[in-house]
């Protein structure tokens, strides 16, 4: 028997940021955040460093300047910093990626989804999670180029499953329901 499924129902404001766009969502100007992205790394560092905390300006520092896997700080219930890498791994390493020379990352992209997977996210995801009226998110460049990488990562992902057979990308939501009708 076939059944109709509903889009999902969001109980925190997702559905309407998706529709007039992220900018308007964040209370900020379309034209201004684009200028932003046009300087790159340079608008990054300036928002960081204007509206950021200082564990933001110190993963800021880390992400830009030093080497992957070099940091003795720990997060997230004793885990070392890039635990994982080699130690010998710059921002140009990553933007050298041929995954991010095929989605054509520059390295304000990269660099926005690197301080994404540092104690910096909380500065990110919050001001969006708690958004009040008339609040302007302090971040809107670094939200717009992990928002613009994101969506060439996926495109080439979905342009490469194409031929490789099915490809499942997951996305985190919280309060979301789902209706399904019968």
């Amino acid at each position: 028997m076939p059944f109709r499924q509903r889009p999902p129902k969001s109980t925190d404001g997702f559905t309407a940021f998706a529709h007039p766009g992220v900018n308007h969502y964040m209370g900020v100007d379309s034209a201004l955040v684009a200028r932003g992205m046009a300087e790159g790394v340079r608008a990054i560092v300036r928002e960081l460093t204007q509206h950021g905390t200082d564990e933001d300006r110190e993963c800021l520092d880390y992400v830009l300047r030093r080497r992957a896997g070099s940091s003795d700080r720990t997060f997230q219930g004793g885990r070392r910093r890039d635990e994982h890498r080699r130690g010998d791994e710059t921002l140009a390493t990553f933007v050298a990626l041929p995954q991010s020379r095929v989605a054509e990352l520059d390295a304000a992209h990269v660099l926005a989804l690197r301080l994404y997977t540092t104690a910096a996210y909380k500065s990110i995801n919050e001001p969006l999670r708690e958004r009040r009226p008339g609040a302007h998110h302090p971040l809107p460049v670094l939200v717009n180029l992990i928002k613009d990488a994101i969506g060439r990562l996926r495109a080439v992902a979905a342009s490469q499953s194409a031929h490789d057979g099915p490809l499942d990308l997951w996305r985190g939501l919280v309060k979301v329901a789902v209706l399904v009708a019968p």
